[in-house]
């Protein structure tokens, strides 16, 4: 009798099982595991081959979880060290990780499976510093402008949380905002003053005049604002993870809210905020990280093999 219960109640768990579609979990390919270099700032491409068998795919290295871009069976995704990542500001040094795991994770009949892809091994860039006079307001802050630039940040915060990182908004490379001379580069350790530390996130370009200002690929206007550093300021959301900014600008061509292609006018240089002469500030954030825009430009148009989503053997996946 006791031996009739326990077959009764065995087969009843699994027509429960069976009536609510519960499936093993099958045996799970690999993918063969990239070491890779990184660098502070700098940009690295990923792209992978997806699993047949999945959903809900995403990308986490380390913690952060990247935005991406799924099409045709792969997912393109960029990775970048943040700037400061050995070290503060102040010079203190961090307890960052010099090696990071990256591992596309997914959903296989409701349970969460990963898959270990590539680790980046992070080391240091020497950014070189230069020393900058501006003017005093911009660096012996009232108490009016600190609580002007903290209102600032709270609207580029909203605006950086109102991007798109499901998917990408362009399917073309990005190009540079003004084909002109480099003035200043991206990474640059700046004193301003003599007294303020602090650093160059962008790449400046020579303006002299107010000069037309063209959309470095197509995506959607996310801000439009004078702002207490950057001056006029415009911020396009490219989609998966990419914003690029402009700064320092006299006059807009586009409003919030606008959809822009690559290659539109959306604003004049001009030398408005802390800026001590004529000249274009561009911007590029990928991840939440402002990188160095013209190697991000090399970057994403690189052709890379996909790397390749290996099934076991059927004599591995019979053990």
């Amino acid at each position: 009798m006791r031996h009739n219960t326990t077959f009764f109640l065995f087969s009843f768990l699994l027509f429960l099982c069976s009536c609510a579609g519960l499936k093993p979990l099958p045996k799970l390919g690999t993918y063969e595991v990239e070491q890779r270099i990184a660098y502070p700032g700098k940009v690295n491409k990923i792209i992978l081959d997806l699993p047949s068998l999945g959903e809900e795919f995403h990308i986490l290295c380390g913690d952060k979880r990247l935005s991406h871009e799924i099409k045709n069976g792969k997912i393109t995704a960029f990775y970048a060290p943040r700037y400061w990542y050995f070290e503060t500001k102040d010079g203190e040094k961090t307890d960052a990780p010099s090696n990071v795991h990256c591992y596309l994770k997914s959903k296989v009949y409701g349970s969460e499976v990963q898959y270990h892809f590539t680790t980046f091994n992070i080391r240091p860039f020497d950014y070189k510093k230069s020393y900058i006079k501006v003017a005093k307001k911009h660096v012996d802050l009232s108490p009016e402008a600190v609580e002007r630039w903290k209102r600032e940040v709270k609207l580029q915060s909203e605006a950086y949380a109102s991007a798109v990182t499901d998917r990408s908004l362009t399917d073309k490379d990005f190009i540079r905002p003004l084909n002109s001379k480099i003035t200043a580069v991206y990474g640059n350790r700046r004193v301003f003053n003599d007294k303020k530390n602090s650093w160059h996130s962008g790449t400046d370009m020579r303006a002299r005049r107010p000069t037309p200002i063209k959309a470095s690929n197509d995506g959607k206007v996310i801000l439009v604002e004078d702002l207490f550093f950057n001056g006029k300021a415009v911020f396009i959301d490219h989609g998966a993870g990419v914003i690029t900014m402009y700064c320092h600008l006299s006059e807009f061509k586009v409003k919030t809210g606008d959809t822009v292609k690559r290659g539109q006018i959306i604003a004049l240089s001009g030398n408005t905020g802390r800026s001590s002469a004529p000249h274009l500030h561009w911007g590029v954030r990928v991840q939440g990280n402002w990188v160095d825009g013209l190697q991000f430009l090399k970057e994403q148009k690189k052709q890379l093999n996909p790397q390749a989503y290996k099934m076991p053997s059927e004599k591995e996946g019979m053990n």
